[in-house]
């Protein structure tokens, strides 16, 4: 079907709509040209600025030498505007845009998109309601007799829409209900006044009832819809028929041209933009047909057609009954009046018809105007019908299609979108077409192919209208062969630049690869060194452990004192090199468990509490009520860092308080944030060396380091093994005044269980008597089996001793012995192959072996094959434990020490034996001081017994009361209260066994 065959009110709306969207190209110069656009402003005119302003700054943007502004008006000060033409443009509602129509000669340009629950409407209609629950109210002639709420008189998808419908089914809402009354805004009242049974029937505009329902406010099945209309392009529920939404509207006094360009502008609007987001739509569309509107205002009576007066015979004569029958005179008088107001009607609708010619006049200049504008633009427009998402034939195209394709007007109204489309296989057009039938709108890339089979890259613009009753697109295609240009030199470098990325990337990887290696190398040398430390520093600490057991002189015991101390010194320096190295290595975990951290708070309390009242200084521990009863975290490591903080507070404070304070910030029913922070009044640190206090080997600067000690690892660690549970160490310090460290600890896991505390190791290495048993140790250092024979033969166990991997696995198979210590680093076979042997053997592989060695920066996969672990120096205590996991014991301190007793006193020369009763009654004094050990223990005092204790048994050579004040010292030491109370129980029994001879 070709144009000219469409009638001429088609071809007016076809040309008006397409012409007001063609865009071209704007070359203003000098100062902006204000233009101003008079907004409908409902309620708070800030609110409707803020909703419209974006799209002003939109078009300020999109159209050089024009500068827009939004003025909020209510309906008088926008009539009054437009009136005395203060504005250029006008946005307002569809009723009030058609009095304006009809009153003052404005033009509508576009038609408003809306976003309504992210869903693209352009019309809208009323809703008629009532309970769900009312059955006398099914249709719309049952509202007889029953009262009615609306929002307003004049609103016209609030009432009037509705009152249209009624009008066309007989009812009249001013006489047939029994109380028709207007609300006002908002419509959520109607909403709820008929809810809540106070008016019968309520009437709203479209979407209200979804957005209430959406919002969780009401329940849609609560409510009967009544003259339900069934619209599959619609997607709320309506009582009513559609009608176009709010247009924007050009004065009679401004310009074609910058109406075009304002139309064409918002028409290329894309629903992405930020003036859609803010304004709630998703963009512009040719302007739609209000026709319908005026025919509702018109039907019933309402401004602008409010005026139109109808009369009929019986009216007259029921007006003017009494007067006729009143008298001839009054008669030619009421009809002589009659005639008077028949004549004034008559001059009204003249009026009103001249002035609609006058409309009809302008709008075919106007469409005469934009024929000449449709032709001129830069873009090829392209319309058609389309069914069943198929397009037809082109039934109008501008010159710049016909020339940009090489076809005649003529030629190109005879093709459809397919012939000049033929790169189709490379888009969905299936999905380019449903996007438009939901959108209204689509924007999309593809290529044009000429008359001459030339390609030409464009950008297609397609609006979804309505013409004719028929469903019909516009696409506006826009020529893009630079843009596709300079996309393409763009891509080369691209290429170019990730072939440059690429070739970084394998240096890098390169790089890594080295550093890597260096780092494994570093790993490989720490172990090694530790290996070869550890090994000399086990026979220093070991072997003056023994002598300590055996040497009298007390010049010779201070000697010994100072080894073992520098000995155990140099250890914790090792120790921490290696921390930091396993963690630099990647190669220290985090062992997470189920722990209540009221214990471990609880034990720091009272391990520190002592060390605290040595100094004088006062010790608080504040744990929030609320903290968590169960928590997954790795209390070993959490236990290290804290011991090194409150060492490192009772270090550098000589006054005051330290106070460590823990509490709990719930992120919800199963993590928590944990802050632990540790507080001191010590001598602070400076602000300036506050950023460096967690370097390794550094400390602060005028730190005596032989007053105060340490390596300046213990915070390098600590920080190091916080950020390996998740967490953060912060400082806050002041010099002279104190320090703050403050540990957060994020997300953590409460568990469900509540851990029960754990019990406590009863093993005493002092008060048990292991059974018979053999052990083979096999190690290449004569210095170390040497020790451990030592210290073994004195619990009653036998060792076979082996220098080698290979004579060890040889000794398992012949002796077959209880268990065996194996070293790891050995000549002719290593442990790791060793245990591989043993654990293959059918002989040998269920004896338990422990991994004996000097070198603890990792374990390999074949340590998973020993059953136990230790490292070097060897420590007596933790092997002895350890032994009795797998070795059967019994405790016998009594008997213990009476046959160590004897068997020492059997050895003492006559002389020696003279003296006992003098060591006995020396003894027997220290008996009362016991009594004042029976309430709280003073650990100083308990030293101070120990010591008294050990130098006896040093002065007349009974090692049973060396050694009974030396495990008691040690006990003292490391807190254990409840194990100094058990050996204190034992001194009487000590002095009956001396008694025994």
């Amino acid at each position: 079907m070709k144009l000219m065959l469409i009638n001429n009110h088609t071809k007016r709306v076809l040309y008006v709509t397409l012409l007001m969207m063609l865009m071209c190209p704007l070359s203003l110069f000098g100062q902006e040209q204000l233009i101003t656009i008079g907004t409908l402003s409902f309620r708070s005119k800030a609110d409707s600025l803020k909703k419209w302003q974006a799209t002003a700054e939109y078009l300020t943007t999109a159209l050089p030498g024009y500068m827009f502004k939004i003025v909020p008006m209510n309906y008088p000060e926008l009539e009054a505007a437009v009136k005395k033409e203060q504005i250029h443009f006008i946005l307002t509602n569809t009723g009030h845009y058609v009095m304006l129509e009809a009153e003052y000669g404005i033009t509508r340009i576009v038609t408003l998109d809306k976003s309504v629950h992210g869903k693209s409407v352009n019309q809208f209609g009323g809703v008629i309601f009532t309970r769900a629950d009312r059955t006398d109210i099914n249709t719309l002639k049952d509202l007889k007799g029953k009262s009615v709420l609306a929002v307003s008189q004049k609103s016209l998808g609030g009432f009037l829409v509705s009152w249209e419908t009624l009008y066309q089914v007989g009812i009249d809402p001013f006489k047939d209900f029994s109380r028709l009354s207007f609300n006002g805004m908002p419509h959520d009242d109607i909403v709820f006044k008929v809810k809540n049974k106070q008016v019968d029937v309520g009437m709203v505009r479209t979407s209200i009832l979804e957005s209430l329902a959406q919002n969780g406010r009401i329940q849609l099945s609560d409510f009967k819809i009544l003259n339900q209309q069934q619209n599959a392009h619609f997607p709320f529920i309506h009582s009513t028929q559609l009608y176009p939404e709010w247009p924007l509207s050009k004065m009679k006094a401004t310009s074609n041209d910058l109406a075009k360009k304002v139309a064409l502008t918002l028409l290329n609007l894309s629903p992405n933009h930020q003036a859609a987001k803010t304004g709630h739509y998703t963009g512009w569309l040719v302007p739609m047909n209000y026709q319908p509107v005026h025919h509702i205002l018109k039907t019933l009576h309402v401004r602008p057609y409010d005026q139109v007066l109808t009369f009929s015979l019986k009216d007259v004569i029921l007006k003017y009954f009494y007067l006729i029958f009143g008298g001839i005179a009054i008669a030619f008088t009421a009809i002589f009046i009659l005639l008077s107001k028949i004549h004034r009607i008559n001059t009204i609708l003249k009026n009103d018809i001249n002035h609609r010619q006058q409309i009809e006049t302008a709008l075919r200049a106007s469409e005469q105007k934009y024929r000449l504008l449709f032709n001129s633009g830069q873009d090829a427009l392209f319309v058609y019908y389309i069914t069943d998402s198929q397009p037809g034939t082109f039934i109008e195209v501008n010159k710049i299609a016909c020339n940009r394709l090489g076809y005649s007007r003529e030629e190109l109204l005879s093709l459809t979108p397919w012939h000049i489309n033929t790169h189709t296989h490379k888009i969905n057009v299936t999905e380019i077409f449903k996007e438009l039938h939901r959108k209204k709108w689509v924007l999309f890339e593809t290529i044009h192919t000429s008359k001459h089979k030339t390609n030409i890259p464009v950008e297609i613009n397609s609006h979804l209208f309505e013409l004719n009753g028929k469903q019909a697109v516009l696409s506006i295609a826009r020529d893009i062969t630079t843009r596709k240009q300079v996309e393409n030199t763009l891509k080369e470098y691209q290429n170019h630049l990730e072939d440059m990325v690429e070739y970084r990337t394998l240096e890098l990887t390169v790089e890594k690869d080295k550093a890597d290696t260096a780092n494994h190398a570093k790993s490989e040398f720490l172990a090694n060194m530790s290996h070869e430390i550890r090994t000399p520093l086990n026979a220093v600490i070991g072997f003056s452990e023994l002598l300590s057991k055996m040497v009298t002189d007390k010049k010779h015991k201070n000697y010994l004192m100072s080894i073992q101390t520098a000995g155990k010194t140099l250890l914790t320096l090792i120790n921490d090199i290696l921390d930091l190295a396993k963690i630099e290595a990647g190669r220290l975990e985090i062992q997470l468990e189920a722990i209540n951290p009221r214990f471990m708070f609880t034990e720091l309390e009272q391990l520190f509490h002592l060390k605290m009242a040595e100094k004088g200084l006062l010790f608080k521990v504040d744990i929030d009520k609320n903290l968590a009863s169960a928590l997954i975290l790795d209390e070993n490591r959490l236990r290290q860092v804290l011991l090194n903080l409150i060492s490192n507070a009772i270090k550098f404070t000589e006054k005051g308080e330290i106070k460590v304070s823990v509490c709990q910030y719930k992120q919800d029913h199963h993590t928590i944030d944990l802050k632990i922070s540790v507080e001191d009044t010590g001598i602070g640190i400076p602000a300036k060396q506050q950023n460096h206090i967690f370097t390794s080997f550094q400390q602060m600067d005028g730190q005596s380091t032989r007053k105060y000690g340490g390596t300046g690892l213990g915070l390098t660690i600590s920080k190091r093994l916080i950020e390996m549970m998740q967490g953060e160490i912060t400082l806050t310090s002041q010099v002279g005044i104190g320090s703050v460290f403050e540990i957060t600890l994020r997300s953590i896991e409460v568990h469900d269980m509540i851990p029960t505390p754990k019990e406590k190791d009863d093993f005493d290495i002092y008060t048990v008597s292991f059974e018979p048993a053999t052990i083979l140790l096999v190690d290449d250092i004569e210095s170390n089996r040497e020790l451990i024979c030592e210290n073994l033969s004195h619990v009653n166990l036998k060792v076979i001793e082996a220098d080698d991997g290979y004579k060890g696995v040889l000794f398992a198979q012949t002796y077959h012995p209880d268990l065996i210590l194996m070293d790891l680093k050995m000549p002719i076979m290593d442990g790791y192959e060793a245990i591989k042997q043993l654990k293959q053997h059918e002989n040998t592989q269920n004896i338990p072996v422990f991994a004996l060695t000097a070198s603890v920066l990792g374990k390999t996969s074949a340590s998973d094959q020993f059953d136990e672990f230790l490292s070097k120096p060897i420590q007596i205590p933790k092997l002895l434990r350890a032994l009795s996991r797998y070795l059967k014991y019994t405790h016998h301190p009594i008997l213990k020490q009476k046959t160590e007793t004897i068997a020492v006193i059997n050895t003492l020369s006559p002389s020696e034996r003279e003296k006992l009763p003098e060591l006995n009654e020396k003894l027997s004094q220290l008996i009362p001081k016991l009594k004042s050990f029976s309430g709280a223990l003073d650990l100083d005092q308990v030293q101070e017994f120990a010591k008294n204790m050990r130098d006896l048994g040093h002065q007349y050579s009974i090692s049973s009361v060396t050694h009974f004040g030396v495990h008691l010292y040690e006990l003292a030491q490391n807190f254990e209260s409840a194990k100094i109370r058990t050996l204190l129980k034992t001194f009487p029994d000590l002095i009956n066994s001396l008694k025994t001879r």
